[in-house]
């Protein structure tokens, strides 16, 4: 979303790296019995990255952001795709032009250095229902008061979360989330 504002909040990491005469990062995954492989470089220097000239408020692009994935992003038809946000000018990436397989009633979330990764492919139907509808909710209460609103309706509450998550034992050990 904060791509897909006018001007850009934060450009696209991988279509500056595309332009800059950077080597490639190619990942090789033979998922699926197939090789494929795909170029994961990206711009990586933060202190070049240009600076964004847009002025919204925090309140504005939250509720921005609010609004685009409740409202107006088709998720039966479109992916969340930041490697692609940029390239495509009418911001719209179809799902189903994807790897993995998408299903019309699921989320498809790519992962830009993982290309065969839906990150929202294990998010079933009451937990699609319930992440709207708590978007929705806050867009309301953006709209309602503000970010005061949003704010003390937050604090007025405890909430416990689960992760949930799988670790690679050889990548990530105990002592890397202490």
């Amino acid at each position: 979303y904060l791509m897909s504002t006018s001007p850009p909040v934060v450009p696209n990491l991988q279509d500056l790296a595309a332009g800059s005469g950077h080597d490639s990062v190619k990942v090789v995954d033979w998922k699926w019995g197939q090789r494929v492989t795909w170029d994961c470089k990206f711009w990586e220097d933060l202190e070049l990255v240009p600076k964004s000239t847009n002025s919204d408020s925090i309140e504005k692009l939250l509720k921005g952001f609010f609004r685009f994935y409740t409202e107006e992003f088709d998720w039966s038809t479109r992916a969340v795709c930041v490697r692609l946000a940029m390239t495509n000018k009418a911001g719209i990436v179809p799902k189903f032009s994807l790897a993995p397989p998408a299903t019309k009633d699921g989320w498809y979330i790519e992962d830009p250095f993982d290309l065969r990764h839906n990150l929202g492919a294990k998010c079933v139907q009451e937990g699609r229902q319930r992440i709207l509808k708590l978007m929705e909710e806050a867009l309301r209460r953006l709209e309602d008061g503000g970010l005061p609103a949003f704010h003390s309706h937050r604090a007025s509450k405890k909430t416990k979360f689960m992760l949930k998550c799988r670790v690679h034992v050889e990548k990530v050990t105990l002592e890397d989330f202490k």
